[in-house]
């Protein structure tokens, strides 16, 4: 793919899906989020607390975690990564990756004594057999070497932690630590504005929230598409996307940015930037990702088509299926980009929302899916 888009003088796919890295050269391609950036590089001169980053699933941010590390970094902070996947089931996970961490870390100090110390107590916390009241003082010793070299604990999707194990966690450490460790975390926000439980952990743990706002005007938009162009661009490259195409990616998705650099992706290759390629590449990008649904998602789908429904009134629409159940399909259409979910304001509920596939995609007939 990177070799097509070389041949129209980019080095690599200004739109890849892939998040922005931490170096330099590559958060150049990091537009717009001004505030947010002042927001963060305040939040990282002092050497404690804990914010949470909320966006919606593709608004960027694993990019903005990586903007983190790299600010962190140049201010000498050690930066713990942990990888969500891997801890969101046991709060040991958590532990052991932190270790990890820290000793990849500390492997680096160059003060001869401040390393030997810090290696010394990661290894009492490496006992597979200590319990919690164990850990805990081993975890205090460390107080000696945070004071030195002040550190970053980063992690996507907190969201998705198993809550009351690991957010308790965290906040021992915290407590532990209160002089030189700092907690930045991600949340999708569509699981927090509906999630009370999500919600009262937030204000128990975390200093504030850091909301990122989608692109959802079109100065927004083309900041973030221009940026992406000129960083990936051989010699000033710039390719113009008119603003009615624009529009028409915002009223789609949202100002979701990763559906937007799916469908600009395709619609590069294309001869002509133009409306009706866009609506081709939208037609077909969609079509793929719905014809690979199972039958309960196509049903779900096409019962929201057009329409913004209550999940109350979804959930008596399928009363065979648990409300958990429902809840993970919901969702995985909404990952997909094919539904979206919001808070109806003044009010508790949660509301979805569906393009209609039958005027979007005339292929489809309500005989091939019985709703």
């Amino acid at each position: 793919m990177d070799t097509w888009f070389q041949t129209k003088g980019f080095t690599k796919n200004p739109f890849s899906l892939d998040p922005v890295g931490t170096s330099d050269m590559a958060l150049k391609a990091f537009a717009n989020r001004v505030r947010e950036r002042a927001v963060l590089e305040n939040f990282l001169q002092q050497d404690t607390g804990a914010i949470m980053v909320a966006a919606a699933i593709g608004i960027g941010k694993s990019s903005f975690l990586n903007l983190a590390e790299n600010y962190a970094r140049k201010r000498k902070k050690m930066v713990l990564r942990i990888d969500p996947r891997i801890v969101k089931q046991d709060v040991s996970m958590l532990v052991s990756c932190m270790i990890s961490e820290l000793e990849r870390e500390i492997v680096h100090v160059t003060d001869e004594t401040l390393r030997v110390s810090g290696l010394s107590i990661l290894a009492k916390l490496k006992i597979d057999s200590l319990g919690a009241a164990e850990i805990r003082p081993a975890i205090q010793e460390l107080n000696t070497f945070f004071e030195a070299r002040p550190c970053v604990m980063i992690m996507d999707d907190v969201d998705k932690f198993s809550l009351k194990k690991h957010t308790r966690f965290l906040k021992e450490m915290l407590d532990l630590l209160p002089s030189k460790l700092q907690v930045i975390t991600t949340a999708d926000l569509n699981q927090l504005i509906t999630s009370p439980g999500l919600v009262k952990v937030v204000y128990d743990m975390f200093d504030f929230i850091l909301p990122l706002d989608s692109a959802n005007t079109i100065e927004k938009l083309r900041e973030f598409i221009d940026s992406r162009m000129v960083n990936y661009s051989v010699d000033g490259v710039k390719i113009k996307i008119e603003d009615d195409l624009l529009m028409i990616l915002i009223d789609r998705t949202q100002g979701n940015l990763r559906e937007i650099y799916r469908y600009l992706t395709d619609l590069l290759k294309r001869n002509n930037i133009d409306r009706v390629n866009l609506l081709e590449v939208m037609v077909e990008l969609d079509d793929l990702r719905i014809r690979s649904l199972d039958t309960v998602n196509k049903k779900i789908l096409l019962s929201l088509s057009g329409k913004e429904i209550d999940l109350s009134e979804i959930t008596l629409q399928y009363p065979e299926m648990n409300q958990s159940t429902l809840r993970f399909r919901l969702d995985n259409l909404t990952q997909l980009g094919l539904i979206f979910k919001d808070k109806e304001e003044n009010s508790n509920k949660t509301i979805y929302s569906a393009p209609n596939v039958f005027k979007e995609y005339p292929s489809w007939s309500r005989d091939q899916v019985k709703v």
